[in-house]
């Protein structure tokens, strides 16, 4: 049995259009699970009146909620505790699942000692039918990542999170408990601490070629405007900083941590500053030119290539 959980806040715009995506699946052992992290608007009522015309549709049908809001994290948390099925499925209440999303994860994995699978995402805008530009995610130029064993996967994300495309991942249940779940220290991001933390433990995060997953945009995220719109500031690199000390500073050597510091001193004096060209060009020679540890990292990466700047030595 496969786990759909639809994680919502304040997502009455759009959820019906979810619930009827995880409806139309042509696998049909599944559970459908709504978590809601304490909506203000009426999500948590057309939730209801859904599950109730249509919840012979599934195994078995559960409605999460609470009265505050937890964050991302927590909210997944739920879900995954309250889930029956083997395999878990996460959809956003703004998302779409294409109705073959399940049927293409479970036929998948057999044979193959995968726990962790992704495949891609289609981009569309908030009326759901023009796309931008056609984009699909991972990029193919990012999809190496997944050639690479979970060590290797791990070093990488040290360095950053390279991964476009969460919304379609299909995961083993057991994984999320050999890993503590989701981090809920961090409740804006749930996505790339539990990516590190999957692959410390040796799960490898696998690719599925095919498109599973409808990711919509809103102007309102702020991830999106900073891979889409490249800010002068990389806003969601400095909402992380903490993520980062707690997760990646334990590997990074000594001009790894100052790089990181000095970036995130120079990106809190300007993440107030307006797009200018003049802004940016300053922006620029002091990242980039006036950054002493980037000569380091020069050196590092010519003499000692490996995984990038500012890691500790493996053995």
């Amino acid at each position: 049995m496969v786990s759909i959980i639809v994680i919502t806040y304040n997502s009455a715009k759009y959820v019906l259009e979810t619930l009827e995506s995880a409806r139309a699946q042509t696998y049909q052992n599944i559970e459908l699970i709504i978590s809601d992290d304490g909506s203000q608007d009426n999500t948590v009522e057309m939730c209801k009146d859904w599950l109730s015309e249509n919840n012979k549709c599934f195994v078995s049908t559960e409605l999460l909620t609470v009265e505050k809001n937890t964050g991302v994290p927590a909210n997944c948390n739920r879900g995954i505790k309250a889930a029956q099925g083997e395999w878990i499925k996460f959809i956003a209440g703004d998302d779409i699942l294409l109705s073959t999303c399940v049927e293409d994860n479970v036929k998948y994995v057999p044979g193959k000692d995968i726990k962790i699978l992704l495949s891609s995402v289609k981009l569309f805008d908030t009326t759901g039918k023009e796309k931008i530009n056609g984009e699909v995610w991972p990029l193919q130029n990012h999809r190496s990542f997944f050639d690479l064993n979970a060590e290797e996967q791990f070093f990488l994300l040290i360095i950053g999170d390279g991964i476009s495309s969460t919304p379609s991942s299909f995961i083993k249940k057991e994984v999320f408990y050999s890993v503590d779940f989701f981090d809920e220290e961090f409740p804006l991001i749930e996505d790339y601490p539990f990516w590190m933390k999957c692959t410390k433990n040796r799960f490898k995060i696998f690719f599925m070629d095919r498109i599973t997953v409808l990711y919509r945009i809103h102007n309102s995220s702020v991830s999106l405007t900073s891979r889409l719109a490249k800010p002068l500031v990389n806003v969601v690199n400095y909402r992380n900083y903490d993520l980062v000390r707690k997760y990646c500073f334990p590997y990074f050597n000594w001009y790894g941590k100052l790089q990181v510091r000095y970036n995130h001193f120079l990106d809190g004096i300007f993440i107030s500053q307006p797009k200018t060209n003049i802004n940016s060009a300053f922006y620029q020679i002091l990242v980039k030119w006036m950054n002493p540890f980037s000569y380091i990292g020069y050196i590092n990466r010519r003499f000692f290539p490996k995984y990038g700047i500012g890691l500790k030595k493996r053995n």
